[in-house]
């Protein structure tokens, strides 16, 4: 039999987890409706973006045809070059806003793949060459989602190669490691590295540590990776300083497929 003070207490704990469950339920309605407003708005400024460029398009078309004179121009090219600088920079935000919104919306069951498979399509389509990245370690079937593994897998990559000083001589490295049901992957690169005061920093929206017009970033494919990766359950974690590159290590847990689980463990 329960004590008047006991009682009081489970009394108290029913009322907080309540409180918790609903603060729980106002919190996932809010990022509801802002991952809605954040696909419906980027989706919607990708029409006037498309206008825009073929209004430069025009503009260009017509000098070239009519005032020749003008592109000999330094400040006209100039403002030309921008101009289109400023439209791309502005269509990879948009299209990284509707890849980080898209990242909390339904993206589909859990499938099987290989992932040695869809690392090498991955590193085909980043237009990275292959002999810039090493393969290491464990590759097996996973169970996961396909679409979360290619967004975390390619903006990794795209980092590594958007970031690096020297991208002539870019070099990455991708160690996978299976530990029971878990997936390890550590993606690193020999870049220009990362000050431990930024590392909490890099994961948010619009964090940029290079001027963008510079490096090509939009300051969002680190946190599309931290946000499939929460989607996953997992978690991410970097190791970096000035001068020494940068490792992400991506844990996984319980996507190791089970046939590919127990061939580990034999």
């Amino acid at each position: 039999m329960l004590t008047m003070a006991n009682r009081r207490a489970v009394d108290y704990a029913d009322l907080l987890t309540q409180a918790l469950r609903e603060e729980k339920r106002e919190l996932q309605a809010s990022n509801a409706a802002l991952e809605q407003y954040a696909y419906v708005s980027s989706h919607d400024l990708q029409t006037p973006l498309r206008s825009l460029r073929d209004v430069t398009d025009y503009l260009t078309e017509d000098l070239q045809s009519d005032h020749p004179d003008a592109l000999r121009n330094l400040k006209v090219t100039k403002a030309l070059a921008d101009l289109y600088a400023l439209i791309a920079r502005m269509e990879g935000l948009v299209l990284g806003v509707l890849e980080f919104a898209r990242v909390g919306r339904s993206a589909g069951a859990a499938e099987s793949f290989d992932a040695d498979a869809a690392i090498r399509d991955i590193v085909a389509s980043s237009g990275i060459e292959l002999s810039r990245i090493q393969l290491s370690g464990d590759f097996p079937v996973l169970f996961s989602n396909r679409l979360r593994f290619f967004q975390i897998v390619t903006n990794l990559l795209r980092n590594a190669a958007q970031h690096h000083h020297a991208p002539q001589h870019l070099q990455i490295t991708i160690d996978g490691r299976v530990s029971g049901a878990d997936y390890t992957l550590a993606i690193g690169d020999d870049g220009p590295g990362i000050d431990a005061k930024f590392h909490g920093k890099i994961f948010e929206m619009f964090q940029v540590l290079t001027p963008g017009a510079r490096s090509g970033s939009t300051g969002i494919g680190l946190a599309i990776v931290r946000r499939a990766v929460d989607a996953e359950n997992g978690t991410i974690s970097v190791v970096s300083a000035p001068g020494q590159g940068a490792r992400f290590t991506v844990v996984l847990p319980e996507i190791v497929a089970p046939v590919a689980h127990a061939l580990a463990a034999e």
